[in-house]
């Protein structure tokens, strides 16, 4: 049963920012950005077991579907850095535009060595335009579907007259 409370705290030194699980759930990763660091959790032992050095001031972090990399997004340097999960080994670093804060990879089953497509870091700009957008697209379908229910109306009010 979910209780929505704290079960545990789990130190990890400095002051994380973002955390997030691999697929298999066995292991948590928290950027800290303070200290150019990833630390990472085993969950079965409910402990951090290692921390991986990150160069840019790590703050947004997605781990791949495979659960073999790391995506970390480097505020300070305006990059990307893709990380081996086991070793914490940096694979390759990308630019990706200003104040990068978030990462996801995308749900298709694409991994970000196939496919630059299937990555998205969102700077604060781009999260903003992006609900804006959100927002303008809900907006605009709550009017059409206003528009389709008094089409409906006014088409039933026409075929009760005209019988």
């Amino acid at each position: 049963m979910l209780t929505q409370s704290v079960v545990k705290t789990i130190p990890v030194g400095g002051v994380p920012y973002s955390a997030a699980a691999a697929p298999d759930e066995r292991r948590v990763y928290v950027t800290k950005p303070g200290a150019n660091q990833v630390a990472v959790i085993d969950t079965a032992l409910d402990e951090m077991v290692a921390e991986f050095p990150v160069a840019g001031l790590p703050m947004g972090i997605a781990v791949s579907l495979d659960g073999r990399s790391i995506y970390v997004t480097c505020f300070g340097a305006r990059r990307v850095a893709v990380l081996d999960s086991v070793s914490g080994a940096v694979a390759s670093t990308f630019e990706v535009g200003r104040i990068p804060m978030g990462v996801a990879e995308a749900p298709n089953g694409y991994s970000l060595q196939q496919d630059r497509r299937a990555f998205r870091a969102l700077s604060t700009e781009e999260r903003l335009r992006l609900a804006r957008e959100a927002y303008e697209a809900r907006k605009r379908e709550r009017e059409l579907a206003i528009q389709l229910r008094r089409q409906r109306a006014s088409g039933e009010r026409r075929r009760r007259r005209g019988r």
